[in-house]
């Protein structure tokens, strides 16, 4: 693994303690051993609030060092910020460094210049896994960048960090009216209590859009879950390949539901 220091610079980060005085920071570095690197910083501007996701071209090699392939920048609400606060306090307190991984490690760096008890504190963790301190605050950090982010590259970029992150099912929750289910993976027996969790999360009543051109395959043990979510009161469409069309069709949604381009899911609502 790279140093933090070479992976900040290589990140095009500046150290946090360069900042104004006075404000609060927390950034996250994640390295997986096969992906490109991916930098996470939140800002809080009293004024502006500010969260900006960085990634690099290829894989960190200090033999032959890539700036950063882009930087997006998005504005965060109070409100999240209080809930991205919460969690990661609760998992800084209770934190432990657990031991270098192997083959399939990833190295994740956590520094805070927070307020209270949260400043300054720097963190390391090698695979991370759920039910760990660690694995909470690097979860509250990707969860927060998942929120607020608007543009594909930044969806496809926390994509990715998914398995190395052990976030469970590969599906997130965004935007409203209608609300859309993205699904970037394979749905999977073992994910089914994480999936359960996230649909039940949802307003029956309010307009979805099932979003899964980018989801390979469905396990047979999910389709009552599928069927029960087309069956629910509110409008609700799912956006899917022809080659995923027929697994849905199996597990019961309505072939009247299912389209090919999204772009078609508006008028589909209007004709309900």
């Amino acid at each position: 693994m790279t140093s933090p220091e070479r992976l900040e610079q290589l990140l095009g980060a500046r150290p946090l303690a360069q900042l104004a005085p006075g404000l609060s920071a927390w950034r996250a570095i994640i390295d997986p051993i096969d992906m490109a690197p991916v930098r996470i910083d939140l800002v809080m501007d009293h004024a502006a609030p500010t969260l900006e996701l960085a990634v690099l071209a290829a894989p960190v090699s200090t033999r032959a060092p890539s700036p950063p392939r882009w930087t997006d920048r998005f504005a965060v609400s109070h409100a999240l910020i209080t809930a991205f606060e919460g969690e990661v306090a609760r998992g800084a307190a209770a934190w432990r460094v657990g031991p270098r991984g192997g083959a399939d490690s990833v190295y994740c760096r956590a520094e805070i210049r927070g307020r209270g008890a949260l400043a300054p504190r720097v963190f390391e963790a090698f695979n991370p896994r759920r039910n760990e301190p660690a694995h909470s605050v690097f979860s509250a950090f990707h969860r927060l960048a998942v929120a607020v982010s608007t543009t594909e590259r930044a969806h496809r970029a926390l994509d990715r960090l998914w398995a190395p992150l052990d976030l469970g099912v590969p599906a997130t929750l965004q935007g409203s009216e209608p609300k859309t289910l993205r699904v970037f993976g394979p749905l999977r027996a073992h994910n089914q209590a994480d999936l359960r969790n996230l649909l039940g999360s949802l307003d029956p009543r309010e307009s979805l859009v099932v979003q899964m051109v980018d989801c390979p395959a469905i396990e047979s043990a999910v389709f009552g879950d599928l069927q029960r979510l087309a069956r629910r009161p509110g409008p609700t469409a799912f956006a899917a390949t022809l080659e995923l069309r027929d697994q849905l069709l199996a597990a019961g949604v309505p072939g009247s539901a299912i389209v090919a381009d999204p772009a078609t899911i508006q008028a589909l609502f209007g004709e309900r």
